[in-house]
């Protein structure tokens, strides 16, 4: 009998010579999904698998996977599932005399499936190529959304699930790990929506191969029964979206709120959500920092406040998923008022270093739910703060603003600083000329200057260098201006940036550079769009 790990590498195989032998790159396993999915069906559909073996080199094969497809949309009465796929119009590259690769495909999938009689064996194989493609990034948009990794599932379960929780939703589901975690924690009814085909077309098929029910999973619309309200609402929506306004029901959302039509949608998710939850229901929702302190949400977080619907806030590690280094919150709300109070909790250090990412152990995780349980108040991690020091706070719910973090001072040898100091500074210039010297060879401009990007030009009277130069000192004066507009001091600015107010006056001067994670965070700070901060220095570029 064939170990889990020997399954897993043949079906990561199949997957891995699909992708090399079409043209698919990105979402071959929409379409691997999609055999796995006529071969665990139903009887039915299991004999069209076997007659899919039978006829594999046949020309017309994939006109025959199609027509599985279909007559399964027709019994599933599901018009969607796979519907935007077609096997028949696959272009397949080939040496001279070698099989289809679809039939090879088929053949794999085929003995791989009856050799291993055990769905369970293949429903742990389908994990392992899904995390695969994930960690190379071969979906095909918005990996954050679509794959939560799974020590944040179940952290976020194990906070709002109790004994009574009978169901869940999640209005954005991805790949579904919300939904399987609450199920390993006793839930019986899981309710979902999802509206990216590709990713509504994996989770039906992760469900399926793992014998879970996915009647109440739908694709791109609403429940027709909007009265219906859950015990347990668990998501992570896209950020600062901006096509909610698109939604009929959110934008119904925005005006019951009264929020701005030109706002980015992570509250508009938050309030949809906060409509669904039943009075004694549990909600968490991963959001991103700028929801804490935005100045144009500040009307929201005042009601969510004054209504104490918010129970934590949960700061977590930078680089926890697999598309970004950017940190999450979790923020935990109910629409019961027995507290006022909000626990915060800074788990921001609490991880372990990953070759790729930063994981969080089975230890981290189950301090942030008995601290959350507990309402502990641990210094330098957490603290319970009422709403009085929220109001005061003018409803900034920064995590830094009510866990301070406290500096040790270390004595110091003076004569020995005054030497490294010494030493530093004669390294330093020995460094500075090397770079110098790189710079030229490479065609930038003097150290400490924004690089410049070289940009070649070909005519027939010369060969002539041409650069382009982005002002780093008007982004700065920007910045200032809007940091001004917005009454936030350096002190507050360095400490929401995490920084010292040294680099921000730099920045300001124009004297330092910022990495895209940097203009991020600045522009979510000061509430501004990427755009507003870099296009009104075009007419300052140098040619």
């Amino acid at each position: 009998m064939e170990s889990q790990s020997e399954i897993n590498k043949q079906l990561w195989q199949i997957c891995d010579n699909f992708k090399k032998k079409t043209e698919i790159k990105k979402n071959y396993i929409v379409y691997i999904s999609a055999l796995l999915f006529i071969r665990y069906y139903d009887e039915k559909s299991e004999e069209d698998f076997k007659r899919l073996y039978q006829n594999r080199n046949n020309y017309y094969i994939g006109d025959a996977i199609d027509g599985c497809i279909e007559r399964i949309e027709k019994d599933e009465h599901d018009k969607n599932i796979f519907s935007n796929i077609k096997f028949k119009g696959i272009k397949i590259y080939r040496d001279t005399g070698e099989e289809n690769v679809i039939g090879k495909t088929i053949e794999a999938i085929y003995f791989l499936s009856y050799k291993n009689s055990n769905k369970k064996g293949i429903a742990e194989a389908y994990e392992y190529i899904l995390e695969q493609a994930v960690y190379r990034n071969d979906i095909i948009k918005d990996v954050g959304e679509f794959y939560t990794p799974k020590e944040i599932t179940q952290i976020m379960s194990n906070l709002i699930i109790n004994e009574e929780s009978t169901n869940v939703y999640d209005p954005i589901c991805g790949s579904g790990n919300f939904l399987k975690t609450a199920l390993e924690s006793n839930i019986s009814q899981i309710y979902g929506k999802e509206d990216n085909l590709d990713y509504y077309n994996i989770l039906k098929t992760r469900l399926l191969v793992n014998e879970i029910n996915s009647d109440n999973i739908i694709y791109g619309e609403q429940y027709t029964n909007n009265s219906m309200k859950f015990d347990v609402i668990i998501s992570n929506p896209p950020f600062a979206d901006k096509t909610w306004k698109e939604n009929k029901m959110l934008s119904e959302i925005m005006y019951k709120f009264k929020v701005p039509q030109t706002q980015v949608g992570d509250y508009i998710y938050v309030l949809s959500m906060l409509e669904k939850l039943d009075e004694d229901g549990n909600m968490a929702v991963i959001l991103p920092h700028g929801v804490l302190f935005r100045e144009s949400e500040k009307p929201v977080r005042r009601k969510l406040v004054e209504n104490s619907y918010i129970k934590a806030i949960i700061g977590l590690p930078e680089n926890l998923f697999y598309d970004t280094r950017i940190p999450v919150i979790i923020m935990v709300l109910s629409k019961k008022k027995k507290e006022e109070d909000i626990l915060f909790i800074d788990a921001s250090q609490e991880y372990e270093s990953d070759r790729k990412n930063n994981i969080m152990s089975k230890e981290h995780q189950d301090k942030i739910v008995r601290v959350y349980k507990k309402k502990e108040d641990i210094e330098n991690y957490s603290h319970l703060a009422s709403k009085e020091d929220v109001i005061n706070n003018e409803f900034d719910l920064t995590i830094k603003k009510y866990i301070k973090k406290e500096r040790k001072v270390e004595v110091v040898n003076r004569e020995e600083l005054i030497k490294d100091v010494k030493r530093l500074k004669l390294e330093q210039e020995r460094l500075e000329e090397n770079i110098k010297d790189v710079l030229e060879v490479l065609g930038y401009q003097d150290i400490g200057e924004e690089p410049i990007i070289e940009k070649e030009k070909h005519n027939t009277q010369s060969n002539q260098k041409r650069f382009y130069n982005i002002d780093a000192i008007s982004i700065g004066e920007k910045i200032k201006e809007e940091r001004r507009k917005k009454e936030i001091t350096l002190e507050e600015m360095a400490e929401k940036l995490n920084t010292s107010v040294t680099f921000i006056c730099r920045i300001e001067r124009g004297a330092s550079y910022m990495n895209l994670q940097r203009v991020i965070q600045i522009c979510e700070i000061l509430d501004i769009s990427i755009e507003e901060l870099l296009l009104e220095d075009r007419s300052k570029i140098n040619i």
